[in-house]
C-alpha cells in the first residue's frame, strides 16, 4: 500500500476556526490484491467486527496476480471494521493517519492517528499496470469484502467527512508539512513496508492554501 500526496487542498472556516481540507488516496502498487473479509465480533469492541486479511499464493511464480489461477494462501486477523456514522457504511479502522507539522520539525501540531476507510477501487493508478482491468471492489456493506486491486487507487475526496485537520491559530505564514500514512499501525501484510508515508509542503495565507517546494518536508 502506498499513500499518495494530499491533493485538492482547501481552507474551510467553521466559527472562529480554520480547517485544512484535502483529498487522500491509497494506492495498491503491489503484485496482489488487498483483500479483507468481515467476520464475527472477535476481539473488537461492541458494534464492530474483526477483519481477516486474505493472502494469495502466486501459483506460477510470475509475480503477477491472476484471479482465476492464484488461489488463497492464508488468512489472518488484521483489525476491526466499523460503521462510519458520517459515511453511513462500513470501514476498516486505522487505514490511514494524517498530521500537520512545521517544516524542519518532527513534532505534529495536529493529527488524526486512526482514520478509517471503506476500501474500494476508485480509479486506476497513473503509470501503474492495472492487473484487474475493471473495478472489482466497491461495496461497503456490513458483510461485503473490501479491498483495493493491484494498480488501483481508493480516493477520499476533500469534502468527505473527516477529511480535514484543524489549523492552529499560530502557524502564520510558516511552511507546513502535511503528512499522510497508510496502515499506520502496521496491521497489514505488505510486500513493501517502506513506502506507506508521504508528505507535501504547504503555505496558508488566511483562507487560501497552496503547495510550495520545501526539502524540509521530504
Amino acid at each position: 500500500m502506498r499513500s499518495l500526496g494530499a491533493s485538492d487542498l482547501q481552507i474551510e472556516v467553521v466559527g472562529n476556526a480554520r480547517r485544512l481540507r484535502f483529498a487522500a488516496s491509497l494506492a495498491n502498487v503491489g503484485p496482489g490484491p488487498l483483500l479483507l473479509l468481515p467476520t464475527g465480533p472477535g476481539g473488537c469492541v461492541s458494534g464492530q467486527h474483526e477483519a481477516l486479511q486474505v493472502l494469495h499464493r502466486d501459483a506460477n511464480l510470475d509475480g503477477k496476480f491472476q484471479r482465476s489461477r492464484d488461489r488463497e494462501g492464508s488468512r489472518r486477523v488484521t483489525g476491526c471494521m466499523l460503521r462510519h456514522p458520517g459515511h453511513k457504511h462500513w470501514h476498516f479502522d486505522a487505514m490511514a493517519a494524517y498530521s500537520l507539522r512545521r517544516a524542519g520539525s518532527s513534532q505534529a501540531l495536529v493529527a488524526r492517528n486512526k482514520v478509517s476507510f471503506c476500501l474500494r477501487d476508485n480509479l486506476k493508478m497513473p503509470g501503474q499496470r492495472a492487473v484487474v482491468p475493471r473495478r472489482h471492489f466497491g461495496r461497503c456493506s456490513r458483510n461485503s469484502q473490501q479491498g483495493i486491486s493491484p494498480g488501483w487507487v481508493d480516493i477520499y475526496k476533500a469534502d468527505f467527512s473527516g477529511q480535514w485537520l484543524r489549523l492552529p491559530g499560530n502557524v502564520g505564514s510558516d511552511v507546513l508539512c502535511l503528512d499522510l500514512e497508510a496502515d499506520p499501525l502496521g496491521r497489514l501484510v505488505e510486500t513493501n513496508e517502506t513506502d506507506n508515508a508521504t508528505s507535501v509542503a504547504i503555505r496558508v495565507d488566511g483562507t487560501r492554501v497552496r503547495k510550495v517546494n520545501s526539502a524540509a518536508c521530504q
